[in-house]
């Protein structure tokens, strides 16, 4: 299943600048709704929850890789810094993503 063509924000009725917590809550709602377990009859049910689970997955992980661009960019900036100068949650968030980079 491919939902590719459209806007994921739109999906759960949120507009491009809503809050984790604005986002998390409406997913939550829309969720509840559209479960296939309260909606068993419903044929159409299941593929709503499956384009609402998309759309929540796919800004999460474009609002995580743009954070870890960002942490990229800032590395790459303090990096001629020695490491004592270096700021320590910079550097903390660039060893979460090169763990998790490996571990894909």
């Amino acid at each position: 299943m491919v939902f590719l063509a459209q806007d994921p924000y739109a999906v759960l009725g949120m507009p491009q600048d809503a809050t984790d917590k604005d986002l998390k809550a409406a997913h939550r709602r829309l969720a509840k709704k559209f479960h296939p377990d309260r909606n068993p009859r419903d044929p159409h049910a299941a593929e709503k929850f499956k384009e609402i689970q998309w759309a929540y997955e796919s800004i999460q992980t474009s609002r995580a890789q743009k954070c870890i661009e960002d942490t990229a960019v800032w590395r790459k900036c303090w990096s001629d810094l020695p490491p004592e100068e270096a700021d320590p949650a910079l550097d903390f968030l660039w060893r979460v993503r090169a763990h998790y980079s490996k571990n894909r």
